[in-house]
């Protein structure tokens, strides 16, 4: 039990009306998880209105409600003490941190925001500082893991009050340091907004969740948040060679260090070498420090992915012969590049791309490796688009995998609720009438990979994107099993 004013401290409360100084058994922002003598935040969500559920609050027992409109009659209140903010969503976060009473306070807290990359340099910063011996905690798309120990997300970032429950279970298993993939959504719905991060990173931006924020600016102003809200103490690491990178940390009051492959940058990539082993490459820290990294994570993209990770490590003060020890070992988060060798010779590769940028990047990684290898090898593409999501970038995927691939196979995702055959032709109307002959249409995944491996041979590679670590699909409100690199298995 806590007494609900000390939860409104640091708050913005219009006004209140009743008697705040009760005390309050737990939070919610759920109505239907409300529990007697607990508090309730309505919060505006994508679907549905949380003031719509205030009175069915009140009913389960809640004995405050926090809202930005009441829409409580007096005779109906019952002793309820009703708060009125400005924002909700801002207000939940406020309300968590102080009821779980600031668990990230003496922690070390790295947040990584982008479209593409986020959870490889998450990992690979987990896997380093791990390897230092710290205590690491991640939450991001995969999953929050406390060490060892793995827990399901919904979310890339959590809603603000699981986020601090999170953070409070990681202090108490002896968590120091925690690294957190940022999604937009999280930052525009203020799911953050009480974290104080000392470290941050951009890897970069491009075309996603525009069914969202509507515009790419708007997609930037929202990345822009993270940035514009750290001290002068903090660190941020970003991509200088992303069009959106210096606007993003236009404002930031943090030490900055810009990462890429040009000239002035702060830190440097060059001398990149590539193969089906993995990337070997040169990062100039600075003019006076530069080492030698191997990894074997394949493709360009990675090399950043490193460079973020690795940058970030020194900037903890960590070893660098030692950080570059650990990088050549480490083989990043599941579905993303993940390499398997099939029975007939050709390889199968899944990865998470799942917008027009990030598929073009994987894609022309693929293809480089074929190349590389001089072998004469095919590239081979399964993909879909996701249902109830941006439609825009739908036949923009179409015409690069058509442009790219030898062969392409345009197939289910998650279709949720809309019709699988129409998110099909959306992809397939992108594809230019003279790519259309290399392309197959197949609605049933497991088909189409089926397909793929069929008309494969000896040193192709077979790009199956867009699900990577998924282990499901989701078919109106069903989630069915299905893993991409599981079925390529049948074919090892």
């Amino acid at each position: 039990m806590k007494r609900f004013c000390d939860l409104l401290d640091g708050l913005e409360v219009k006004e209140i009306i009743g008697d705040c100084d009760v005390e309050v058994s737990s939070l919610a922002y759920d109505s239907r998880k409300v529990k007697d003598g607990g508090v309730f935040i309505a919060i505006k969500g994508t679907i549905t209105d949380g003031h719509k559920f205030i009175k069915s609050a009140i009913q389960l027992g809640a004995k405050a409600v926090v809202c930005e409109k009441n829409l409580v009659k007096e005779k109906e209140r019952n002793g309820v003490v009703i708060v009125v903010v400005e924002n909700t969503r801002k207000a939940l976060a406020n309300i968590s941190k102080n009821w779980y009473g600031n668990p990230s306070e003496n922690m070390s807290l790295i947040g990584v925001t982008g479209t593409n990359g986020k959870t490889t340099v998450s990992f690979l910063l987990r896997d380093i500082l791990s390897g230092f011996g710290k205590n690491v905690g991640l939450i991001g798309t995969t999953g929050i893991f406390i060490n060892d120990m793995k827990l399901p997300a919904t979310h890339t970032t959590p809603e603000s009050l699981e986020l601090f429950e999170y953070l409070t279970e990681m202090k108490d298993r002896g968590i120091d340091t925690v690294v957190m993939e940022v999604s937009s959504h999280s930052l525009v719905q203020q799911r953050v907004s009480c974290l104080d991060f000392n470290y941050a990173v951009f890897t970069n931006l491009s075309h996603d969740h525009l069914d969202y924020h509507k515009t790419i600016e708007d997609y930037a102003k929202a990345k822009k948040i993270l940035f514009d809200g750290l001290g002068e103490s903090s660190s941020v690491f970003y991509n200088g060679d992303d069009q959106w990178g210096n606007y993003v940390v236009s404002e930031c009051k943090a030490k900055k260090y810009s990462i890429g492959r040009n000239n002035g940058n702060d830190i440097k990539i060059y001398n990149e070498r590539m193969s089906f082993d993995g990337n070997n490459f040169l990062l100039r820290i600075n003019e006076r420090l530069s080492i030698e990294l191997k990894t074997p994570l394949l493709g360009r993209f990675n090399v950043e992915n490193v460079a973020f990770a690795v940058s970030v490590a020194v900037c903890l003060g960590y070893d660098l012969e030692r950080i570059s020890d650990i990088v050549s070992k480490v083989n990043g988060a599941s579905g993303r590049m993940q390499k398997i060798r099939l029975a007939n010779g050709s390889v199968g590769i899944v990865d998470y791309a799942h917008t027009p940028d990030a598929l073009e990047k994987v894609l022309q990684t693929c293809r480089g490796l074929i190349e590389s290898d001089n072998s004469g090898g095919r590239l081979i593409c399964v993909f879909g688009c996701g249902g109830n999501r941006d439609k825009a970038k739908r036949p923009k995927m179409g015409r690069i995998a058509s442009e790219l691939a030898d062969l392409v196979v345009i197939t289910d995702d998650n279709p949720r609720d809309e019709d699988p055959l129409s998110i099909i032709n959306d992809i397939y109307s992108g594809v230019k009438r003279s790519n259309r002959k290399k392309v197959e249409l197949i609605s049933n995944r497991a088909d189409a990979i089926n397909f793929a491996v069929k008309n494969s041979k000896s040193n192709d590679i077979i790009l199956v994107a867009g699900k990577g670590h998924e282990s499901y699909q989701i078919y109106g409100s069903e989630r069915r099993h299905f893993d991409d690199y599981e079925q390529l298995q049948l074919y090892v």
